[in-house]
């Protein structure tokens, strides 16, 4: 790539990220959005956008269901059996003070709390009414207050059933029967060991509220639904609502924020857009033509979408404009790459989501692939509706999956999105004489128009030199069969095919197939045929700029020998002089710059030779040996090396030329003589 183109080429691309970043400041999103507090009344009525999720409400329905949980509890035994350990404790220690006050003589010594393994506060009628009985009867005391507390334990106690389980003892107490002094004794002491043995289970119970958390259904703001009307005050949930569809902001310090990551974003798009070109589409950057193109259909593109960024639908924006352009100025497959990247721009430009991402990717890439058809005009209208019908099908199915619902708006929406995809294509088409014209470009429809055979160069080769035109017509017939069997452009090969030897119409004798059995050059030195064979090259260039051919076809005429070798006469020359230089035999070149071009070469090369020994009888096989000998001279003289063209479509082509001349030296049907025939009458 020349310095400049590529200075150029850097400079446009950074105007396109400009405009966008722009537009992206300045687009829907910005005046989609009003600063708005809670509290304040609305200025103007707030409809959804789309369908979202009701966060403020939901969320309380989902405290509601965690609520809805009781508690649940888990049975701790230790508790039970620590409680009847104390009783027995208690009771023993009890007896010890007994046993000290005899020995002392004085068993008038109330045992204190602290004495105690529990700390019951005994009365001295209980003190006495137990000492007083005897050990039987102790013992029986003890296991009575030990069941009647085994059996509380046994119902469950909770921290709120605590008052109800000692209402429990005390009933029980009065259905054992105890006298007045051991049932005080003894509700003293189940109440001093009662505690709660039913423990709340947090893992069971926070596993509960989750599981009817999760069948709280979302509370959904519909899209079309109102949020506030005018005149309403704005309330915490319809501020957050409004918020999340992006409709407000609380200033413009938060409002640049997500405008900052989209443009971002967007730089990260135009990075890997970059690279994606410079690696799959090397060359097709250098020509400054191709890049203003790209540049030009984009930012009208992006132009036309801030214009309508405010149009709430979106599927009335013809935004698929660039990839039509692109694939019928440039082609189809970088339309349709390009038209990925461009989309995901302007989702950011007009604050889409992700249905306005996929109608226009894929309503865009079809619509790239399709529009070459229309190179014939009778395929225009087809490809119009069918445009019409993708778009139609698109959008629907597109509303379908986002909003999940049908309605009869689905088909309104579908009919304008047809309609504007065949305004569109309409358009696109309606306009390439003004693309022509202003970028010098040369379009397919330009060059179909150079194919007629009522043009002036290729009538006068038909009349001055016929055996080039013949073999023109051939060569048009080679290469355009090749260049669609290996995807390249078709109408350029066969374009090109026919001018690339218009340099004959000077001296036309000179050349074989214009001979009528006299050859000029038997009479002439080598170095001399050779210099009016070159020269065919140089004075086709000058036909060309005479007649205003089309850039792409001169690029065929000067390239379509590349820097060959005119072998039989440097063969000749080093024969008559004992030797000679190489360099006054080669064409000046440049060798083929396209596949296209490369194609010609080699379908000029194949045409001139299999034509001279068809005649000869040479099989099938030998011919097809042939060509494949030519196309491996080509490559092995370097003549391929700039063209783009790889071993796989090498050999495409030589089959793509196999079939062509199977089709034209075919075996025919030998038809009886008329002697033959009366002797089949006589019969």
């Amino acid at each position: 790539m020349k310095n400049g183109t590529k200075k150029l080429n850097v400079v446009l691309w950074l105007i396109a990220f400009a405009f966008t970043a722009f537009a992206i400041v300045k687009g829907s999103y910005i005046n989609d959005t009003e600063v708005v507090r809670v509290g304040m009344v609305s200025t103007k009525r707030y409809v959804a956008t789309r369908d979202i999720v009701d966060r403020n409400a939901t969320e309380r329905l989902k405290q509601e269901a965690r609520d809805s949980v009781g508690p649940l509890y888990t049975l701790d035994d230790g508790v039970m059996e620590d409680s009847i350990r104390d009783i027995r404790i208690f009771f023993d220690n009890l007896n010890d003070t007994f046993i000290l006050s005899e020995e002392d003589s004085d068993i008038y010594t109330i045992p204190s709390k602290s004495s105690l393994n529990i700390p019951v506060a005994i009365t001295a009628e209980q003190y006495y009414t137990y000492y007083l009985l005897s050990d039987a009867a102790r013992e029986a005391l003890k296991n009575d207050i030990c069941d009647i507390t085994e059996f509380v334990f046994g119902q469950g106690i909770t921290d709120e059933t605590m008052d109800k389980a000692l209402t429990l003892a005390i009933n029980e107490i009065e259905e054992y029967g105890l006298p007045l002094n051991e049932a005080s004794l003894a509700q003293n002491i189940i109440s001093a060991v009662l505690a709660p043995n039913l423990v709340p289970d947090e893992e069971a119970m926070e596993l509960a509220r989750t599981h009817r958390e999760s069948l709280v259904e979302p509370k959904m703001v519909l899209n079309g639904q109102k949020i506030v009307d005018e005149g309403e005050v704005i309330t915490q949930d319809i501020y957050d609502i409004l918020e999340d569809l992006n409709l407000i902001n609380i200033d413009y310090s938060s409002g640049s924020m997500p405008i900052a990551a989209a443009i971002v974003l967007t730089a990260i798009v135009f990075i890997a857009m970059a690279i994606y070109m410079k690696g799959q589409y090397r060359g097709l950057l250098d020509k400054r033509s191709t890049s203003a193109i790209i540049f030009a259909s984009y930012i009208l593109t992006i132009g036309v979408l801030f214009v309508l960024s405010d149009l709430a639908q979106y599927y009335m924006i013809p935004l698929y404009i660039f990839p039509v352009l692109v694939s019928i100025m440039v082609g189809a497959k970088v339309a349709v790459v390009l038209n990925i990247f461009m989309c995901i721009g302007a989702t950011f430009i007009f604050n889409g989501g992700v249905d306005f991402l996929l109608f226009f990717v894929i309503t865009g890439s079809f619509l790239a692939l399709i529009v070459r058809y229309t190179r014939r005009r009778r395929n225009i209208i087809a490809v119009a509706l069918g445009g019409a019908a993708v778009s139609f099908i698109s959008i629907v199915a597109v509303k379908l999956f986002v909003e999940g619902g049908y309605s009869k708006e689905l088909i309104i929406m579908g009919g304008y999105s047809a309609l504007v995809t065949v305004i569109t294509i309409m358009l696109a088409i309606g306009s390439l004489p003004v693309w022509e014209a202003v970028f010098k470009i040369d379009t397919p429809y330009k060059l179909m128009e150079f194919t007629n055979p009522n043009n002036e160069l290729l009538k006068r080769l038909m009349i001055e030199a016929p055996g080039t035109y013949h073999h023109s017509l051939i060569v048009a017939n080679l290469a355009e069969t090749a260049a669609y069997d290996i995807f390249a452009d078709g109408t350029l090969a066969r374009a090109g095919a026919y001018y690339h030897d218009i340099g004959k119409l000077h001296n036309p004798q000179c050349f074989a197939e214009n001979q009528n059995g006299k050859n000029v050059h038997d009479t002439l030195p080598p170095e001399e045929s050779a210099s009016l064979i070159l020269e065919h090259a140089i004075y086709g260039m000058q036909l060309a700029k005479e007649h205003k051919l089309p850039n792409a076809i001169k690029d065929f005429i000067c390239e379509h020998h590349g820097t060959s070798l005119i072998k039989f006469f440097y063969f000749k020359a080093s024969k008559e002089y004992g030797e000679a230089d190489e360099d006054d035999y080669r064409y000046p070149g440049p060798i083929p710059q396209t596949r296209e071009s490369a194609i010609v070469m080699l379908a000029d090369t194949v045409e001139a030779a299999v034509r001279s020994v068809i005649s000869s009888g040479k099989s099938h096989d030998e011919v097809e040996q042939m060509i494949e000998n030519l196309i491996k001279d080509k490559l092995n003289d370097g003549q391929l090396d700039d063209c783009g063209l790889n071993l796989k479509e090498l050999r495409q082509i030589r089959e793509s030329f196999m079939k062509v001349f199977n089709g034209m030296y075919h075996d025919r049907i030998v038809y009886p003589d008329e002697e033959e025939i009366k002797k089949v009458r006589k019969k």
